[in-house]
């Protein structure tokens, strides 16, 4: 599901944001607070919803959020098939985040691997 489709208001997302920049905190922390925000705001029955249509608008929020974390797509890291989609990322530090890897791994294909299962 697209944000539109959830029922996205950009004022409220917005003001999401800018909670959460005034916040701070590490990038996992910052993760975690804003799936749970995307779940509570559209409707989601759990964080992994996020990667499924989201993952794109949550990546560019959370680099708006972390200072030197960069978002980018599975194919433009090589070497996916694109066998389940296109996923965007975080990268940030050496390490890939998503809404369900808020810890980060070192390589992105974990968070693909973690799709499959």
């Amino acid at each position: 599901m697209l944000l539109a489709e959830a029922g996205y208001d950009e004022a409220r997302h917005n003001d999401c944001i800018e909670s959460l920049r005034r916040k701070g905190g590490t990038i996992s922390a910052v993760i975690e607070e804003l799936a749970g925000h995307y779940v509570r705001m559209y409707g989601l029955g759990g964080v992994e919803e996020i990667n499924w249509g989201m993952c794109e608008d949550f990546a560019e929020d959370v680099c708006r959020l972390v200072p030197g974390a960069y978002a980018a797509w599975d194919d433009e890291l090589g070497g996916y098939d694109g066998a389940l989609g296109c996923h965007k990322m975080i990268v940030y530090g050496g390490r890939y985040y998503d809404s369900e890897c808020p810890e980060g791994t070192e390589e992105w294909e974990d968070l693909i691997r973690n799709r499959q299962q």
